[in-house]
């Protein structure tokens, strides 16, 4: 057995951010609301936009371990920093269970179900220790999504699921088809394989884009945090007949040991044997579970997440894209205009293109000298590349599209501009936006033409003209008080205490 180891819309910030901010990279017990209520009693819309989009949510998700398989009870949602090292996974044995000869141990599995905000239905992943998956038994579906499917008995283990809560109307989705999969063994689990390392699944139904991509990353953060895993103990592991694709490289390096290459579970079986044991694993939700996907069609207006201002600063983190705001000021860097620039690519004719981007370039260069303005066609930039490009922009102005997601990586008080129509679209952007603590403004185009749309020239210079002198005044913020606090007075002795 081998073991691998101008009539623009605005929507401004909202609420004061919390001074924690900084060291919010969890992975470990959250506080939930803690830091917030050092500032008095929260509104009940603070509460609830908490409970959807900030810490509280990895609280609910916590306090919702329940064991499925093995030992019978509920976790206890104070020993879930770490689920398999909660009471969900304990050593005690539920009476009747098979004791396993293997080295994986009996078979456990810790379910966490809960209902998210605005979602009409409930939600729910699962993790699992010492459970089996024969390879061999994988089959494709002809039609899209290209997600595996489990015949009865792909996924095996030691267990005995309850029958009350482990039915089909349970799991999301595909899940419910991998775990109604799962069939008790009838003696010792047969392994070719065990995986040492833990082990998060991931299924996607869209692989090659972008926003999606985006909610699917958000899922891998708050499994993580709910989970208390590191990334860096993670081994991720593909459910899906997709091509790996272009966001490969970021998934590794923001939510996976950089030295485990992902893989799919069907090459998994083909190099290390058929029968592949797992001795710790997660099942990471579907894209259109996350949190951050709800409220486009009409907006939302929460703001300020601490959550999904964590997970932007997760992934710039891992990807090395966080700056001093304090070290731009005192080397004297520009405010930065980043125009995310919409063409064609790949025989591909896009729709929504900017007709007159060139005029406004030019205008906004001849109005602001010192304002360093950069046209990017993200198309053209892989994945990393393009969260490290947006990780620069104080301003990014663009047309409605997915590349619009990266509003989340900008500058602290960053400014989106979507140049939209009057009616609107979907509020994606808006959401992200205010989420991640950025101002957004909806530029409506004026007309709309063969040769693509058009932002009348006048109105938009007079939103620039306000977003670059917002822009530049945060700066002369910071550099101000970093020279109040070097140049301060020592106080004096008896002040000492």
């Amino acid at each position: 057995m081998a073991s691998i180891a101008g009539g623009a819309r605005v929507a401004h910030r909202g609420t004061p951010r919390s001074s924690s901010l900084g060291i919010l990279l969890v992975f470990g017990p959250v506080r939930g609301t803690e830091s917030w209520r050092r500032f008095g009693e929260l509104t009940p819309h603070a509460r609830q936009c908490n409970a959807g989009f900030g810490f509280d949510l990895v609280t609910a998700w916590r306090s919702r371990g329940q064991v499925w398989c093995g030992k019978r009870g509920d976790a206890d949602p104070k020993s879930l920093g770490g689920v398999f090292t909660s009471a969900a996974f304990s050593p005690e044995v539920e009476e009747g269970a098979k004791q396993s000869d293997t080295p994986l141990g009996p078979t456990r599995f810790a379910c966490f179900k809960t209902r998210q905000h605005r979602h009409t239905g409930d939600d729910n992943f699962c993790a699992a220790e010492g459970v089996a998956i024969d390879t061999s038994m994988l089959a494709r579906q002809k039609k899209e999504p290209h997600i595996f499917l489990f015949p009865p008995g792909t996924m095996q283990g030691t267990c005995s699921p309850r029958k009350d809560l482990w039915t089909a109307q349970a799991f999301t989705m595909w899940h419910a088809g991998w775990f109604q999969s799962y069939k008790q063994a009838q003696g010792s689990l047969q392994c070719d394989t065990v995986v040492e390392e833990t082990v998060v699944f991931v299924s996607r139904d869209n692989w090659k884009h972008l926003y999606w991509q985006t909610a699917a990353f958000f899922n891998l953060f708050v499994l993580y945090n709910v989970a208390g895993v590191q990334p860096d103990s993670v081994r991720i592991v593909m459910l899906d007949y997709w091509p790996l694709g272009p966001f490969e490289a970021v998934m590794q390096k923001a939510f996976s040991n950089p030295d485990w290459p992902i893989t799919t579970l069907e090459e998994l079986g083909k190099q290390a044997g058929p029968r592949v044991c797992f001795r710790r694993a997660l099942f990471s939700l579907p894209e259109y579970s996350a949190a951050i996907v709800k409220g486009r069609p009409n907006g939302d207006d929460c703001s300020n997440s601490e959550l999904v201002r964590a997970y932007a600063s997760h992934v710039a983190t891992r990807l090395g894209a966080v700056r001093s705001a304090l070290d731009d000021s005192k080397n004297n860097r520009p405010v930065k205009v980043v125009f995310n620039s919409r063409r064609n690519y790949d025989g591909r004719t896009l729709l929504r293109q900017l007709a007159n981007e060139q005029q406004l370039v030019d205008g906004l260069k001849a109005r602001h000298g010192s304002v360093l303005v950069e046209q990017v066609d993200f198309a053209k930039l892989s994945f990393e590349q393009q969260i490290l490009k947006a990780s620069e922009a104080d301003v990014m102005v663009g047309m409605h599209g997915s590349g619009l997601a990266h509003c989340m990586f900008m500058q602290e008080d960053g400014i989106l501009i979507e140049i939209t129509e009057a009616r609107g679209n979907l509020k994606t952007f808006r959401n992200l936006c205010k989420w991640a603590g950025k101002t957004y403004i909806a530029f409506p185009f004026t007309t709309q033409g063969q040769g693509g749309v058009r932002a009348d020239e006048q109105a938009f210079s007079r939103v620039m003209d306000t977003s670059i002198l917002i822009a530049g005044s945060y700066y002369n913020r910071v550099i101000t008080a970093a020279n109040s606090v070097a140049h301060r007075e020592k106080p004096p002795r008896w002040a000492a205490g």
